[in-house]
């Protein structure tokens, strides 16, 4: 990857760059000679405190913050990146804020007014708060939705099954507009605990390695720990995650957002369980499913043991998700990825794990410290036993396994990059 200080800076490279600032981005790409105000908009960037830093300690890019800049510095970020980028035939533009037809190659330098984004629509724009927007079947709505960055939109949902307002991300494909005459395929990417909608594309390069393929990719909130389950909640219901991730969202997307009924779906640790188990609730509903370290045996007593503790950090009532192991065993039983094996056949599967700690007990390089080698070896357990229950099924599933490893985003980040191939091919893109 280039360094900042490459005289052929890009813009994958500098989104890709984590632990760049955005002042520190700005100011290299005025050294390089990008754009002709780059210094106004530095200068914007730093009043509008541009060294924020994420829940993981890791400075937001502009992906993040550029919503809370000023309008014509925002304009310049757009106009930096749509400059500068090595596929602007993908990308669908508006000039002097009037919507286009055909994608136009912008000049670097150049000095008219480029506003980008899918459908030309203006990064940090409301859009479509209306009927038109998506709705679902049991009422389910859109009722908000932003451009973040160039094909990235934030969508918020009226959610009657959750009970609550939640968000989804969108990653966008070429062409995409609400009115397209075509639809698209969708990868559902799950978060883990005590993660968001947005972290996907804050701790892994999904934007990168999507893009450019007739995808759309679609991050939903998974509530509470991130179990996108139904949860019993005493017998009394009424946080049905799994409900609006698996009928509502689809059905929203399909009625506001030219999706298709093609689906595959993914996660990472306890969404990586849910997505296995959404997919077996499914038969046949979706073609590919993707665990990275995930739950993916949950009635293992160590699984039991590290859903307790994961739900207990939150101070939840652990009893709340899926009730007592014992006298709900139906319930837990309903989602273990285990126990329904049999349901996910027909359906291309890709499984990945680190085996935590070495073989001699040692710790390996881990951005979560040694917890996170310990808790993917207690994952790792699961996995393997799925997989083991798999093959005795004669279910095929590919098998992404190696030593070491940590439980964190960065070996996600890598396993996603190996699974996408799979993915984007079952998808049909």
């Amino acid at each position: 990857m280039p360094g900042l200080l490459s005289a052929e800076l890009q813009p994958r490279s500098v989104l890709r760059d984590k632990r760049a600032a955005p002042v520190e981005v700005v100011g290299q790409l005025a050294a390089n000679g990008v754009g002709e105000r780059t210094g106004r908009l530095a200068n914007s960037v730093r009043k509008a405190g541009g060294g924020e830093e994420d829940r993981q300690g890791f400075p937001v890019v502009f992906g993040e913050t550029i919503l809370g800049l000023p309008k014509q510095a925002r304009q310049e970020v757009q106009r930096i990146f749509v400059a500068r980028s090595d596929e602007p035939s993908l990308i669908p533009l508006a000039r002097n804020g009037k919507a286009g037809g055909e994608p136009v190659e912008p000049e670097v330098g150049g000095a008219a007014e480029l506003s980008l984004g899918v459908a030309g629509r203006e990064i940090g724009e409301q859009v479509r708060c209306d009927e038109n927007a998506g709705t679902a079947a049991d009422g389910a709505r859109v009722i908000a939705e932003q451009m973040v960055f160039w094909r990235t939109m934030d969508v918020t949902i009226s959610s009657p099954a959750a009970g609550t307002d939640t968000t989804v991300r969108l990653l966008l494909p070429p062409g995409w507009s609400p009115s397209a005459s075509r639809t698209w395929p969708v990868l559902y990417l799950l978060h883990g605990c005590c993660d968001t909608d947005q972290t996907w594309t804050q701790r892994t390069n999904v934007a990168q390695e999507t893009q450019g393929a007739p995808v759309i990719i679609a991050m939903p909130d998974g509530g509470p720990v991130g179990f996108y389950s139904n949860w019993w909640n005493f017998g009394l219901g009424g946080k049905n995650w799994e409900t609006y991730t698996a009928t509502e969202l689809p059905q929203i997307l399909q009625s506001g957002f030219r999706a298709s009924a093609v689906r595959a779906i993914a996660g990472v640790s306890t969404g990586g369980g849910a997505a296995l188990f959404i997919a077996a609730h499914q038969p046949g509903g979706y073609v590919a499913a993707a665990s990275y370290s995930g739950m993916d045996c949950t009635q293992q007593p160590a699984a039991v043991a590290t859903i307790t503790a994961a739900i207990l950090r939150t101070g939840i009532p652990p009893a709340g998700l899926w009730g007592d192991p014992v006298s709900q065993f139906p319930i837990w039983q309903d989602h273990n990825p285990c126990a329904l094996a049999p349901s996910l056949r027909g359906t291309q599967l890709f499984l990945s794990v680190g085996s935590g700690l070495t073989l001699s007990g040692s710790q390996t390089s881990c951005s979560a410290g040694v917890t996170g080698n310990i808790l993917e070896s207690v994952v790792a357990t699961g996995v393997y036993t799925f997989a083991a229950t798999l093959t005795v099924l004669g279910i095929p599933h590919t098998s992404d396994f190696y030593g070491g490893g940590c439980h964190d985003w960065p070996d996600w980040s890598t396993a996603f990059d190996r699974s996408w191939p799979m993915l984007e091919a079952a998808l049909g893109a």
